[in-house]
């Protein structure tokens, strides 16, 4: 047993040529491995150390090898030199994890039996590349036949423009991993910001619009993720209202028994901030003095989804700078406008009470995604109906007027009825009134004596 965890942790050349022809004379061409006869130019004859000795093993302990030698632990990054900023903590530059995969291409027997263990028992992180591009999001990162195996996978992208490339090739990823792999224990899908660094995606800010936040809403709708988890980083935020949107559906939906959704922060607490405090982290809040940054935690777990949501603050920072850049349209160039639509052209975007789910496509157009559905071309503040307006109301606009004579005959009797009619005259009478005419209001002959209803017995 010794001598097999020796083999499947020496290098993969060495590993594969040990188990495929033993041991070789120094010049000796390297056979072929799953084959029963060695091929070379020279010599075709085949001797038994040739043979494929790992194809003799039991399949547990070739799968036990197979597990030692593809399998890494912690996490395994690809792309996360040009993803951006990370702590030292969690990914170190320079250091590569190497996975020698070449035991997968020798035949289909090895294939299958190695393939569910690489993809299954490995936690891969892919990560968009530089300035916000698709980086290893340029091709499907797994193939749609490994898949069903994948059980913890991270997917970290730069925030960005709603409409570019990359944004549409990871939410379509993240649709497909959520729909295909069936024992999907772990998703993590972090969303990160460049403000303090290249400062190159203005979009840092996910709106209900973003595909990303599309695909998160169709992920949570499946229920097909055990353990959900939503980072992010730098000071990347969602709109106002929207994480907390993510977790209303998570609970209406009726997650299964151990279904978690979890919203994380992280930060690499970045430098020279002109707008905040030199003291202090402006992202994390912790001091700078006294404390070594790579001991505190990668990430903390937030009390609530709204921790991870950006201000109005925020937000008007972000519109003005989406102004500055041309981004935004500032002003509306239809004419025929009136005073009251050019009076808040310039307001740029609008944020009421009930939602913040707004934002412009190319074409200057605003959108509102919480009722999936396109509002006009925005000309100027949004105003009220006039049905919206507070007005003074009265017990008669809810509640009709019955006349006396009506009120006898729906609810006395005849004989009961005229009995009324005398007590009502007799105290009438003592009031000063006298005698009433068959169809006069009772209330309003009282509201002109200013007689409170209370006072009578009839009433």
């Amino acid at each position: 047993m010794s001598k097999f965890t020796h083999i499947a942790r020496s290098s993969s050349r060495r590993w594969h040529g040990r188990l495929a022809s033993g041991k070789r004379k120094s010049g000796e061409q390297k056979p072929i491995m799953g084959s029963n006869y060695s091929k070379t130019l020279g010599d075709a004859k085949s001797t038994p150390q040739d043979e494929d000795r790992l194809s003799k093993l039991p399949t547990e302990l070739r799968l036990m090898i197979f597990e030692e030698v593809l399998v890494k632990p912690g996490s395994i990054f690809r792309g996360a030199d040009e993803f951006g900023k990370f702590r030292e903590k969690e990914y170190l530059e320079g250091s590569e994890v190497i996975i020698p995969a070449g035991i997968l291409q020798t035949c289909r027997k090895y294939h299958d039996e190695a393939a569910q263990i690489m993809y299954g028992k490995n936690f891969f992180i892919f990560c968009t590349g530089y300035e916000g591009s698709s980086g290893y999001f340029d091709r499907f990162p797994i193939s749609r036949t490994y898949m069903p195996w994948v059980r913890e996978i991270g997917v970290f992208f730069r925030v960005t423009d709603p409409q570019a490339e990359a944004s549409s090739k990871v939410a379509h990823f993240i649709r497909s991993i959520s729909r295909r792999a069936v024992d999907l224990h772990q998703l993590v899908v972090c969303a990160a910001s460049d403000r303090y660094y290249e400062h190159k995606c203005p979009f840092d800010v996910l709106w209900p619009s973003h595909p990303v936040v599309q695909a998160l809403l169709e992920t949570i709708s499946r229920k097909t993720v055990q353990n959900l988890k939503i980072r992010v980083h730098d000071d990347a935020a969602f709109s106002p209202g929207l994480a907390c949107v993510l977790q209303d559906m998570f609970v209406r939906n009726g997650p299964a028994k151990g279904q978690t959704l979890t919203f994380t922060r992280s930060c690499t607490c970045p430098k020279g901030c002109p707008i905040h405090a030199r003291e202090g982290c402006q992202i994390c809040g912790r001091p700078r003095q006294g404390t070594n940054e790579e001991d505190r935690p990668i990430e903390d777990v937030l009390p609530g989804p709204e921790w991870c949501e950006a201000s109005f603050e925020r937000m008007a920072e972000l519109e003005d700078e989406l102004l500055d850049l041309g981004i935004l349209g500032a002003a509306d160039q239809d004419e025929g406008g009136g005073e009251e639509n050019d009076e808040g052209s310039d307001s740029g975007l609008y944020f009421p009470a009930f939602s913040s789910g707004f934002c412009y496509d190319r074409e200057g157009n605003i959108h509102c995604h919480w009722p999936m559905e396109m509002l006009p071309r925005y000309r100027g503040k949004m105003i009220a109906p006039k049905a919206w307006l507070l007005r003074q109301t009265m017990i008669t606009t809810y509640f009709p007027v019955i006349l006396y004579d009506e009120y006898l005959l729906t609810l006395l009797k005849p004989s009961e009825r005229k009995n009324e009619e005398k007590r009502a005259a007799s105290i009438l009478a003592t009031a000063g009134i006298g005698p009433l005419p068959v169809h006069i209001n009772v209330l309003e002959a009282l509201a002109r004596r200013k007689l409170s209803p209370h006072k009578t017995s009839c009433i």
